[in-house]
């Protein structure tokens, strides 16, 4: 079963105003600072506004301080109705003239399209036994969708320890010591001779493996950027590979012992 699947234009419809109507809670990702930012908010039911999502007004500062969300930019979505995981992409609108927003909110223009994730593969997946796969972590974030070589020199050089479609744990014999949501480019390649998955992200935690530290980093940006789904694909895909050869070594290990 493929595990990221487009969701048809009825369904689409129906899925974003079922969450309306709930007020579901949402994470909304965007540019902010040179880099990409992950905001709780809600959608939001309205009756004037017509064919456009309303969500709570995710930043706290006063919008005289040039920092908040600007009309046209690019914003990510994703939100869960029931098991379900969905993200979509679209922009920040300007109301239409004669309508008001309730207070506090932000107004979306309806998406294209939505993307429903797999539950499984949100979850945690271990490389193969004997496979390898190097990282390299550089510092902030990139603009270009489709940079295949992030510049400036990788802070941190590791493995990556596992993967799921929203983030990676790397094994290195170093710690560059980062703060707690520190932005950074992580980059590794699953197969020779293809170009490097290059994913912005930020850290989240650190432990120690012996003589080894172990590092989190959250991918964001990836419901925003407008090769997203193929990116979230192709991670998909990684995902669904590591736990298939984990699957089949558990099955050879139990003929083995009977």
């Amino acid at each position: 079963m493929t595990s990221v699947l487009s969701v048809d234009d009825v369904r689409l419809d129906q899925i974003i105003t079922d969450a309306i109507r709930a007020g579901a809670k949402a994470v909304l990702t965007c540019r902010r600072h040179d880099r990409w930012t992950t905001l709780k908010c809600a959608f939001v039911p309205h009756e004037t506004l017509g064919h456009r999502i309303v969500v709570t007004h995710p930043l706290q500062e006063p919008p005289d301080q040039g920092q908040g969300l600007e009309v046209g930019q690019r914003v990510g979505v994703a939100f869960r109705r029931g098991h379900r995981k969905y993200l979509l992409s679209t922009v920040v609108e300007t109301p239409d003239p004669g309508t008001s927003p309730p207070t506090g909110t932000v107004v979306l223009r309806w998406p294209n399209s939505i993307h429903q994730i797999q539950r499984r593969v949100c979850h945690r997946a271990t490389p193969p036994p004997g496979r390898t796969i190097h990282v390299q972590v550089r510092s902030g974030h990139i603009d270009n969708d489709n940079t295949p070589t992030p510049p400036g020199a990788p802070i941190l050089d590791g493995r990556v320890e596992d993967l799921s479609v929203g983030g990676i744990r790397v094994l290195s014999p170093h710690d560059p010591s980062l703060p707690a949501d520190a932005p950074v480019i992580c980059s590794f390649c699953i197969d020779p001779d293809t170009q490097p998955t290059t994913l912005n992200a930020v850290f989240r935690h650190r432990e120690t493996r012996h003589d080894r530290f172990s590092l989190g980093f959250q991918f964001v940006g990836l419901e925003a950027r407008r090769d997203g789904p193929e990116l979230l694909a192709r991670l998909a895909a990684i995902v669904t590979r590591f736990q298939r050869a984990a699957v089949r070594q558990r099955s050879r290990a139990r003929r083995l012992r009977h």
